[in-house]
């Protein structure tokens, strides 16, 4: 993931030779896909940024304007030799969580849920606040730093950083079914990065005011650090919790379980949230995204979870108990079970 945020961004070294910028342009651009299609979006940013600088500078339009056809031809070139050369094929039905089939009619959908899932996760209560503030003073910034026509320049930046926004979730933006999960908003991440090096690019030396954005920036950057932290606390704590509710629901299985075959088992709730992640999640609910509670109803890595500790068994989903009788009821869960098959309800 590392290499999908370096890739995107090695081209720029050598923007001011054309032929140089395409041909690093295609083979990096390929190599994150390879690596990470959503870090695509930073390429994207960072042709809008130097375009953008430019342009406020009141450099020639056509050079500017042509920088950005070049970049928007050998992204696009990029991604169809990917597609043709490299991408796995993978089977759209309705069934699977995503598809990679373009659509454009889709478009709108994905905005509206990438727009909901950022601003509605991103980061605590002061991150938030800072993160407007820090846009708010990369308007005025950018207004002040201008060379060009003052009343104008205001409503070209907002379609500018809305445009930036909406293009930092890369290629996802046209599946036809795209992918929300956390892991595939890298560009997002890159888009935020984009607003804090405008500012920080556009303070006037002379200013006093460069110094509120300066700090601004570093504020928010903070809050992003105290996140990765409290991720990382929360993260252990849930950790030694389902290591300890699994421990206990394998210690009770196993009175039950015939040791010479591997049972069927299916779940009823989850072991909830350890009391450390509770409080976390009340300023971060990001975490609830980032966090899997396992073992729960309809877990995905319940069977991982239960064979990494040599208790063979497998997660057949059922959604009621077929009639299982009670075998064991505790404070932490009920087992029901017949044979080599159980039915376990989890508090």
């Amino acid at each position: 993931m590392v290499l999908a945020v370096l890739f995107p961004i090695l081209p720029f070294f050598c923007k001011e030779d054309k032929a140089a910028f395409v041909f690093s342009s295609v083979v990096f651009v390929i190599l994150g896909c390879m690596c990470y299609q959503a870090g695509c979006g930073i390429y994207i940013l960072l042709t809008i940024y130097f375009c953008l600088l430019d342009w406020l500078d009141k450099k020639d339009n056509k050079k500017v304007f042509g920088f950005a056809g070049l970049s928007a031809a050998a992204f696009i070139c990029a991604l169809l030799i990917f597609m043709i050369f490299f991408m796995n094929t993978l089977e759209n039905s309705s069934g699977n969580y995503v598809s990679t089939k373009l659509s454009l009619e889709g478009i709108l959908e994905n905005v509206k849920k990438y727009s909901q899932f950022t601003f509605g996760y991103f980061g605590g209560l002061w991150t938030k606040i800072f993160g407007i503030i820090m846009v708010l003073f990369t308007f005025a910034s950018l207004i002040i730093y201008s060379k060009q026509n003052k009343v104008f320049i205001f409503l070209f930046i907002s379609l500018i950083l809305l445009f930036a926004f909406v293009f930092s979730f890369g290629p996802y933006i046209l599946f036809e079914r795209s992918l929300f999960a956390p892991r595939a908003f890298l560009g997002f991440n890159g888009f935020v990065s984009f607003i804090a090096l405008l500012l920080l690019q556009t303070q006037n030396s002379t200013s006093g005011i460069r110094y509120i954005g300066k700090i601004t920036v570093a504020a928010l950057f903070w809050g992003c650090l105290v996140f990765m932290n409290i991720y990382g606390n929360a993260l252990a704590e849930q950790k030694a919790y389902q290591d300890f509710r699994t421990n206990i629901l394998i210690s009770d299985l196993n009175k039950f379980v015939d040791s010479d075959s591997g049972c069927n088992i299916s779940f009823k709730g989850s072991i909830g949230h350890a009391q450390g992640y509770k409080e976390s999640l009340k300023n971060y609910p990001l975490l609830k995204k980032m966090i899997t509670i396992v073992p729960a109803e309809g877990g995905i890595w319940n069977d991982d979870l239960f064979n990494s500790l040599n208790f063979s068994c497998e997660d057949v989903g059922l959604k009621e108990n077929p009639n299982y009788p009670l075998l064991l009821s505790t404070y932490y869960h009920d087992i029901y079970g017949e044979e080599n098959n159980f039915y376990v309800v989890l508090r």
